[in-house]
């Protein structure tokens, strides 16, 4: 049984968003704008608050500008190479992190983003709840 069956919860929420070019799969995103009803989204970024938080991850890009992101749920086609049971974070890069981004000169922005399943699996969850670490 999964992680979602037991909480009674859909077992994913993807979306079609738009994007610009430099965004890849696997990116972490803040949705920052709407175009006729589609969400646009952009690498979210723990140094930049306007850039947070961090809704969901890219799991696929369509074409160049288009991507498929994943809000919600178990997703086993990006990585293979997680640790199982570890929490993840927003990284500086926008990937994922098991290590909280740590302030360097400037202030960072501390977000939960899910939990390893397996080596290949990764629930994603974001945390809504933003910490701040001070420079």
């Amino acid at each position: 049984m999964s992680l979602v069956a037991r909480f009674g919860l859909d077992t994913s929420k993807i979306r079609r968003c738009i994007c610009p070019s430099n965004v890849s799969i696997g990116h972490l995103v803040a949705i920052v704008g709407n175009q006729n009803g589609v969400e646009t989204v952009d690498k979210a970024d723990p140094v930049h608050y306007e850039r947070l938080p961090a809704v969901g991850m890219v799991i696929s890009k369509v074409d160049a500008t288009t991507c498929l992101v994943q809000f919600y749920g178990e997703s086993s086609s990006i990585f293979n190479n997680l640790a199982p049971g570890e929490i993840y974070f927003l990284g500086k890069d926008s990937f994922i992190s098991v290590v909280p981004p740590r302030p360097n000169g400037v202030d960072v922005f501390v977000q939960n983003v899910g939990v390893a399943l397996s080596s290949t699996t990764i629930f994603i969850k974001p945390d809504l709840n933003l910490v701040l670490r001070r420079s």
